[in-house]
C-alpha cells in the first residue's frame, strides 16, 4: 500500500469515527429523543464502527506490528472500540428505560 492510499483510508475511517463520536456525544447529552430515532442512530453507530472495523482488520493483516501504518490503525481500531462500548452503554441504558 502506498501512502496515498493508506491516507484516503485513515481518512475515510477517521470521518467515519468523527461522526460516530459525533451522533453518541448528542444521544448522550439525551436532547429529548425519541426511543425509536436514539435506537436507529444507535444501529448507524454500529454499522459505522463494524464497517471502519472491517476495513482496519483486512489492511492491518498485511503489515508486521512494527510498521507505522500497523500502529495507525491500531490506534484507530482502539478509537472505534470505545465508541462501541459507549454504544452498548447507551443502548442498556435505552432497553432498561422500558
Amino acid at each position: 500500500m502506498d501512502s496515498q492510499s493508506f491516507k484516503k483510508l485513515t481518512n475515510k475511517i477517521s470521518n467515519n469515527l468523527d461522526e460516530v463520536s459525533s451522533n453518541l456525544e448528542k444521544l448522550a447529552n439525551g436532547h429529548g429523543f425519541s426511543k425509536d430515532y436514539t435506537r436507529s442512530k444507535l444501529c448507524e453507530v454500529d454499522r459505522l464502527t463494524t464497517n471502519s472495523k472491517n476495513l482496519i482488520y483486512r489492511h492491518n493483516r498485511n503489515f508486521s506490528k512494527t510498521c507505522k501504518f500497523y500502529n495507525v490503525l491500531d490506534g484507530l481500531n482502539q478509537e472505534l472500540n470505545k465508541a462501541q462500548i459507549k454504544a452498548y452503554k447507551l443502548y442498556i441504558n435505552l432497553s432498561q428505560e422500558n
